[in-house]
Formats: C-alpha cells, structure tokens, sequence
C-alpha cells in the first residue's frame, strides 16, 4: 500500500497541520511497493497570507457550485504544504494505471475428454430420425442407459468440455501517483468558491469517496487523492476457457449392462444414419472419441482497479 508519512487522520476536517511528501518513487519491479521511508515531510507553507475575504460570504451558498457535502478546498501538484487559513494533507492522487498492470495466468487445468457429457439423439425409419429423443448421459466409460434402437438413429457429438481456472496478479511497477497538496480553506472559503487560489494552487471543492464532479458550476477537472493507493487486480480476471479438437467420436451399444456383447456403432456426427437392422433393445453403451490439441486460455484481463484509503474527490475549476 502506498501511505504517505505524516497523513493526520482528522486533517481533511479542519483541524490539524497540513505535512507534506516528497515525489513519489516508481517500484522497480511488481514486488516493491511505497514505504514511508520513501516519502519526505516538508514544513507548513505559513508565508501566504489569507485575507482580506474579498469574495460575498455567501459565494459557498449556491448549490450549483458547491453541493451539500463538498467544501472548499484548494490543490496543488507542485507546492507541498498549506497556507495560513488552510487545514490539509499531501495525499497521493491522479493514479494511472497502465496497460499490463493486471494479468491472468492460467490454473487448475482440467484436461478435455471428448466424450463426457449430455449426448443428443433423434430416431426414426426410412432415413428421417424425426423424433427427438430424451438426451443421454454419457461418461466415456460403460454406461447403463436402456433402450430401443430404432431403424434409422441420429446422435449428436459431445463438446470436449474440460475447465481451468484463471489467477490473477498485479505488476506495482504500472501504477503511477502523484503527491498533492489538498487544503481544505479554514479562513474566506468564499474566496475558493468564486474561483480565488492562493499563487500555485487551483481553486477547487472536495468530498468523501470516489464521486462524479458536479455537472454544474466551475469545479469539474476530477482529481482523486488518497493517503495510500494500490493495484487491485482481484477481480481483474473474467474466466478460462479450456478447448480440444475432438476427432473420430461414435457410440458403442450393447445387448448387456457390462458393454460385452456388441450391438452396433454409430457415429456421433449429427447424421441421420441407417443401424443396418430393426428395432433392437439395448441395455448399455460406450461413447468413444480422440482428443487432440487440448488448451486452456485465460480471458483478457480487464481494467485494474485503484484500492484507496480514505479516499476523496477533488473537483477544481482549472
């Protein structure tokens, strides 16, 4: 986790002194992460003065600029610290996760049998197999499913199936942050409303959580800050396919349960074929088919996500 060194708590309510960071250092492979020693405190910025408030004092009133539950607040990527009449922190903000940050890899492959599964089948006479017959269940090994074969028989082919399973893993190395100071104003907040910042900083409004910026007024360029940032990549991966060609596949019945005295075979093609005799009862059956080039393939992985704690939105007006 990425938490910078000297974050007060209570600080984004107004009642503690703003510590600042110093730039934040990339991880050189997807084993390191940010540590505290690898930020640096700076002292307040105490040398800018606040007033006068030249601004109405009711500037923060109008809920089309500042909406219930935002405040005031100034912002800057470049200046480390707040002025007087600003309570703060330096938090990292503006995550940018890059392509690659999330993988998937592939686990818990299931190899394909070409001939476990649910087998369609349709029967008739004169080569039409116009019925549709309940499905059989099918194993590959010998399996007891009673019943009559017809003149004319159809059977369908059973998909390869087999499964894996995809895990996901997160390159640290692919995130970047930025430090910034965000003040929230103590003294003339109506100053920031109306658009008013200190040199170095812009003029902007904040609120807890991941938000949207108000559609309207000023305040609408989104920066989201936070005092610690990581790649979260646990949902990242959509599934895992598993796949094989399967070649030669027919079924086997038989006049026993034991699949010891052979009926006939046929071909599991989705062709209506002739059995080359009656009507015939049969007790079980074999389906048999060859599996070649099994694979497994893990979805694209999707967007990372940002775990942030105590995150905040910051909606300026440049």
């Amino acid at each position: 986790m990425r938490r910078p060194t000297g974050f007060l708590a209570l600080s984004l309510c107004g009642c503690a002194t703003i510590l600042g960071i110093g730039d934040v250092p990339t991880p050189t492979d997807a084993s390191t992460s940010i540590t505290d020693a690898a930020l640096d405190n700076v002292a307040p910025l105490n040398d800018v003065q606040v007033g006068p408030c030249s601004a109405d004092a009711g500037a923060c009133d109008d809920p089309t600029v500042v909406p219930t539950g935002w405040s005031a607040t100034i912002f800057s990527k470049t200046v480390k610290g707040c002025p007087n009449g600003f309570n703060g922190a330096s938090l990292f903000a503006d995550p940018v996760a890059a392509t690659g940050a999330c993988t998937c890899k592939v686990t818990n492959p299931v190899a394909p049998t070409c001939a476990a599964g649910s087998m369609t089948r349709k029967s008739g006479s004169s080569v039409s197999c116009a019925n549709t017959d309940a499905p059989i269940a099918v194993t590959g090994g010998c399996d007891s499913a009673g019943g009559t074969l017809e003149p004319d028989e159809q059977l369908g082919a059973v998909p390869a199936g087999g499964s894996c399973t995809a895990q996901p893993a997160s390159d640290d190395g692919k995130l970047t942050t930025v430090s910034a100071a965000v003040c929230i104003a103590v003294a003339c907040p109506q100053n920031v409303c109306a658009g008013t910042a200190p040199p170095g900083y812009s003029a902007c409004i904040q609120t807890s959580g991941d938000k949207a910026c108000p559609t309207t007024g000023p305040f609408k360029t989104k920066h989201l800050v936070a005092d610690s940032m990581a790649l979260d990549c646990a949902s990242a991966c959509p599934g895992c396919t598993a796949s094989a060609t399967c070649t030669d596949q027919k079924v086997a019945f038989y006049s026993n349960l034991s699949c010891t005295q052979p009926i006939v075979v046929i071909p599991a093609n989705g062709t209506c074929v002739n059995n080359n005799g009656g009507a015939v009862a049969f007790a079980s059956l074999q389906y048999l088919g060859t599996v070649t080039n099994p694979q497994y393939v893990a979805a694209a992985p999707l967007p990372a996500k940002i775990a942030s704690l105590s995150a905040r939105t910051v909606c300026c007006a440049e």
